[in-house]
């Protein structure tokens, strides 16, 4: 969470906060944390169950599990042979000819830097490109990785499927996945009967997944099967024969294809029971073993070797170097230039081997062939690219190899095949983009400006800046073809629909997961030296506008548009961390008298055949030249049946010279499913630019009573300073929500008892596990306009009104 290390007065910064205020070295925040994703309730609350951000071993699990369900066990056998049926609930269907045909998704599994070192007192890597992304996988080397609250916040706001990652890797890691088909009691598997397996990690890893909020694993299986004898997990004694040591991989490969299809099913299940959507649960295989000889075999495509793995999982994850040619190069050389065999000339060519395949790699072409042997949909494989660019095109050459498999094709050429970018933290972690820099260059130290216009590059594109800017590297648009243009068509099928669909509205301020400053309201609450960073509070980025700006680059007139670009401005904001810059110039002036620019999809839930109220507002700055020229245009989305019917604008003046433009809206559905809308805005012809502050979509319904805020004072001792400031003291904050708005954002105050001009920003509530907690983890300082008065905390949500959820009282010592 961003949250204060200081206190100043409303209105004051970190350089004019009062004497008395904590300064930044003191009291540091000494509690013994995992990582910074760490919840910080179990540390400030004896009755907190521990909530581990990752789990190193599969005892560690166990003991997860036992500390929630002492009496549970699920360690009986389960004989393999049961398992061999097709999913229940796949994710797509090849066989359904009634359904659309899927559209080929993107997968994006993050790996930065190992995982779990997000530093919330500096500004770092954040993924702010989730609307393009249909399922993130958070990635680490820890055998088992929860994605941390705040990327699941995040994913929820853009309808984004999270999963984490069950991984044996190198080695040491045998005896864990010998005691993973085995459960936990047992020594050893019985010698007699047929394979069988044990089914208690599997219904763990499935309970915490409920627990935590994510929607399923990749199953990264990096070791061979060689488990030691009847998986015991123990080195084979000597005089053991290679021939019993074979049999054994074969059972423990039938071992791992049944026990990977109890985990689908089961989740399933349970899912299903706890009542979220069957196809929720996701369980992805990635190309690593082999079936049925159990050893590790990266095979590059899905084949006759994996095809088994895949039957029993929901996805398939191929490893990313089905490009490389046939024989070995030096490090970083994907081509030889004297082979002339189909892979060397696919390289060569990108895409051009010839019309008898369609210029498809050949390992492609088997994986889509393979898929349609078994009758599963080509979307559930997942064609692997590793940013990095090992033995593959990556980097901000990865376009070569989305042009490779071609998710942007027209469903003719298509081959349907979905994409998994793994690693895109590249674009951080090198800071040198893949280039040889001249020593000027290379001394400079890197910004996060520099950084934002590569990963911008990689994701959406390079606009033309509104005002001249210097990088450290610079791009032209010419060198990098973006993301966008193959996953950038707004994605409306139903399960992504189901997860962002509100029954409260939508709202967007563009705020990126890292920043420097805070917003509210127009006001900067809060600033920090060297920035901070959370994922928890990435808000939904202008989807829409990315698609039109890419429409109208494509064509010559576009919308009328005769030039388009935009930009996102940390300097002034109406809240968060940023807004954003439009910039147009209609063409037509003489016959169109208003443009249309849309900005953010949208998705709320409606009563069938009921007229619902609702009211689109859109935050613009005064100073904007077009300000008073900006109307909300809201209407619906792909080909569902739903009805729009819009009033007369309002226009309202806010704090620090933003407006307010909002119209009301009346939405009726001819069903109950979710009803996707474009939130745009509508300018008069002529050149216009403006700044928009936030984007927001509510329902006309009675304001709720303010909720009683329960505090909970801080469990442990913390060491006095020896001086008479007063300080707030720890606590934890718990407020009621709806369930169905659990991704909101809240804002955490402390002002003076019925005073609201004294207050002072905390912090936001995205940092444990549920959004209607804060924990205040260290006293703070209070600020002379704050002491010796009664004090309050209070509760509220982002948007146009300051709307106060909760209250309560503070705690002041000394």
């Amino acid at each position: 969470m961003p949250s204060a290390r200081h206190l100043a007065p409303r209105g004051g910064s970190s350089s004019s906060s009062s004497s008395r205020a904590l300064a930044e070295d003191e009291l540091d925040l000494d509690l013994d944390l995992q990582s910074p994703s760490s919840s910080l309730r179990q540390h400030l609350d004896a009755e907190a169950l521990p909530q581990p951000d990752y789990l190193e071993n599969l005892d560690e699990l166990h003991l997860w599990y036992q500390m929630r369900h002492p009496e549970v066990l699920h360690d009986h056998l389960e004989p393999c042979r049961n398992h061999v049926r097709p999913p229940t609930h796949p994710t797509s269907t090849a066989t359904d000819r009634l359904k659309p045909k899927p559209k080929p998704k993107l997968v994006v599994c993050h790996d930065f830097q190992g995982g779990y070192n997000e530093d919330p007192h500096q500004q770092g890597y954040s993924l702010e490109h989730l609307h393009l992304v249909d399922t993130f996988i958070y990635f680490s080397h820890k055998r088992v990785s929860i994605p941390p609250v705040g990327w699941l916040h995040a994913c929820r706001r853009t309808g984004t499927k999270a999963l984490g990652t069950l991984i044996f890797e190198w080695a040491e890691s045998a005896p864990d996945l010998a005691r993973l088909l085995r459960g936990p009691e047992r020594k050893a598997m019985p010698l007699r009967g047929p394979p069988s397996f044990s089914q208690q990690y599997a219904v763990e890893l499935i309970e915490l997944a409920l627990e935590r909020g994510f929607s399923g694993y990749l199953v990264n299986i990096e070791v061979a099967l060689d488990l030691g004898f009847s998986c015991s997990g123990e080195p084979w004694p000597a005089w053991v024969g290679q021939q019993a040591r074979v049999g054994e991989l074969h059972k423990n490969s039938e071992r791992l294809r049944a026990w990977v299809h109890f985990l689908r099913e089961e989740g399933t299940r349970r899912f299903t029971q706890a009542g979220k959507r069957a196809d929720e649960w996701e369980v992805m295989w990635y190309d690593s073993v082999v079936y049925p000889h159990g050893q590790l075999a990266w095979q590059d495509a899905l084949n006759e070797y994996n095809i088994d793995f895949f039957q029993s999982a929901h996805t398939f994850f191929t490893n990313y170097t089905w490009a490389r040619p046939p024989q070995p190069l030096p490090p970083g050389q994907l081509v030889d230039p004297n082979d002339e065999s189909p892979q060397a000339l696919q390289l060569r060519g990108f895409t051009l081997t010839g019309p008898e395949d369609g210029g498809y790699h050949p390992q492609l072409l088997l994986s889509a062939a393979m898929a349609d042997s078994v009758e599963r949909a080509r979307t559930d494989v997942y064609v692997g690219i590793d940013v990095f660019g090992r033995n593959c095109w990556g980097g901000t050459k990865a376009w070569r190899s989305l042009d490779m498999i071609g998710p942007h094709r027209s469903e003719e050429s298509a081959l349907q095949l979905s994409v998994a970018l793994f690693a895109p933290g590249w674009t951080w972690e090198d800071q040198d983009s893949g280039q040889t820099l001249p020593p000027a260059q290379q001394s400079m130290k890197r910004k996060w400006s520099d950084w934002w216009h590569i990963d911008l590059a990689f994701w959406i594109g390079i606009p033309r800046p509104l005002t001249p800017t210097a990088h450290r590297i610079t791009l032209a648009e010419h060198e990098v073809k973006p993301v966008q243009l193959y996953f950038g068509g707004t994605n409306l099928e139903s399960a992504r629909l189901e997860r962002r669909a509100s029954a409260h509205g939508f709202y967007t301020d563009f705020g990126f997961g890292s920043g420097t400053r805070w917003f509210d309201r127009g006001e900067v609450v809060h600033e920090w030296p060297a920035g901070f960073t959370d994922m928890g509070v990435c808000m939904p980025k202008p989807d829409l506008l990315f698609a039109t700006w890419h429409q109208h680059k494509q064509e010559a007139t576009g919308l009328g548009l005769r030039d388009l670009t935009w930009t996102f401005d940390q300097e002034r904001a109406w809240t968060g961390t940023t807004s954003l810059v439009v910039a147009m110039t209609p063409a037509y002036d003489t016959v169109r008298t208003t443009t249309e620019v849309p900005l953010c999809s949208a998705v709320v839930e409606c009563s069938a055949n009921q007229w619902t109220e609702w009211r689109c507002t859109i935050v613009v700055d005064g100073q904007s030249s077009a300000a008073d020229q900006v109307s909300p245009v809201v209407s619906t989305l792909g080909s569902g049946s739903a009805e729009v019917v819009q009033r007369n604008v309002e226009r309202t003046k806010l704090e620090h010279g933003w407006h307010a433009v909002s119209v009301p809206v009346r939405i009726r559905a001819d069903d109950a499913a979710p009803v996707a809308l474009s939130l745009g805005l509508s300018l008069q012809a002529g050149t216009s630019t403006v700044r928009v502050g936030a984007v927001q979509l509510t329902r006309d319904v009675p304001k709720q009573p303010i909720g009683e805020l329960q505090i909970h004072p801080a469990m442990r001792d913390f060491e006095s300073t020896g001086d008479q400031t007063a300080r707030l003291q720890p606590a934890t904050l718990v407020w009621a929500t709806s369930r169905a708005n659990e991704s909101q954002l809240c804002n955490v105050w402390i002002q003076a008892v019925g005073q609201p001009d004294t207050r002072c920003w905390l912090g936001t509530s995205t940092r444990e596990a549920t959004a209607s907690e804060f924990c205040l983890a260290q006293p703070l300082a209070l600020p002379l306009h704050l002491t010796n008065t009664p004090l309050e905390f209070i509760v509220t949500t982002p948007g146009l009104d300051f709307t106060v959820i909760a209250r309560g009282p503070a705690r002041v010592s000394p």
